[in-house]
């Protein structure tokens, strides 16, 4: 068997075996019949697409894939059913028991206890500080922003008419948003 100068790619041996459409190389076709190494590529590839062919199809999803997979929305009274929220419930009572037992451990010392209830409410307090400083801050900056955009359009009327173009959609979406919570 002589080498190929100029293989043909896996990728268009594989759509030459199969007759559609090539990747690379309009001419691989035509290539592969004249040179022997790119016919056995060719002849491989056509193998391998044969056997994946004569693969059983695969088996029917199983019972949790039609409980995992959900087409609609929930509806009201499915919002309401304990039978569907039973797990996400005893697992969310679960942890929150076991938080508990661990900080009424009889091995614990009061100050012990105090300290861990105090690391887990760490993480809360620092993120409503810094949601207290953010919205504090933004405030505080909103003047000099409103100045900074208004000076930035002055003298521009059609960048201002596309911004009054661009509040159409959004007041569609909010009538749209406030009919529908009007109608619960």
């Amino acid at each position: 068997m002589s080498h190929c100068n100029r293989p043909i790619d896996p990728i268009d041996a594989q759509a030459v075996a199969v007759g559609g459409g090539l990747f690379s190389g309009s001419e691989a076709a035509e290539h592969a019949r004249s040179c022997p190494t790119c016919r056995t590529l060719v002849e491989e590839a056509s193998r391998l697409s044969n056997e994946i062919e004569a693969l059983p199809a695969p088996a029917a999803p199983s019972d949790i894939a039609d409980r995992v997979i959900r087409l609609r929305p929930f509806s009201r009274r499915e919002r309401r059913s304990f039978r569907i929220w039973r797990g996400p419930i005893f697992l969310s009572g679960g942890v929150f028991m076991a938080g508990f037992v661990v900080l009424a451990l009889p091995g614990l010392r009061a100050r012990e206890q105090a300290s861990l209830s105090l690391a887990a409410a760490l993480p809360a307090l620092a993120l409503l500080r810094a949601l207290g400083r953010s919205i504090l801050e933004t405030l505080r900056l909103l003047p000099v922003g409103l100045e900074a955009v208004s000076g930035s359009l002055a003298g521009r009327e059609p960048l201002g008419f596309a911004c009054l173009l661009l509040l159409a959609p959004v007041a569609f979406g909010l009538r749209r948003v406030l009919a529908r919570a009007s109608r619960r």
